[in-house]
């Protein structure tokens, strides 16, 4: 099975209902078992606290078109140094929710249409 734009979006959309930041609210708003990672992912890495986390290791790759289609365009991050990867932030929010969710997508090459996303931080801040 392969993770698409669309259950990455509805993921986010169901983190921005946590009761809390504590990973048992995220594990819990998420609904899916993240141990064993569902289809379509390898690993997860659950992170409570003030900047709850949800990061997912994505197999097979997904190309970031997909999100800039859905989503639409992304915002480009500027690369911390010449080695990490490329990121691209999207917006997710639920009207009424206590939480908005950001999608980090991080790849290898620069950002466009086909370059494949291996890897996906789901972040909540405080919805204001």
């Amino acid at each position: 099975m392969r993770v698409t734009a669309e259950l990455l979006r509805d993921w986010a959309a169901r983190l921005c209902g946590a009761r809390s930041g504590s990973e048992a609210d995220l594990a819990a708003a998420l609904g899916i078992p993240l141990d064993p990672p569902p289809p379509g992912v390898t690993r997860t890495r659950l992170r409570g606290g003030d900047i709850p986390i949800v990061e997912l290791e994505l197999a097979p790759p997904l190309p970031l078109g997909d999100l800039d289609r859905l989503l639409s365009a992304g915002n480009r991050l500027p690369r911390v140094d010449w080695d990490r990867p490329h990121v691209v932030a999207f917006q997710v929010a639920v009207p009424g929710a206590s939480w908005r969710c950001v999608i980090l997508a991080s790849c290898d090459q620069v950002p466009a249409a086909d370059a494949p996303v291996s890897r996906v931080t789901l972040r909540l801040d405080y919805a204001r």
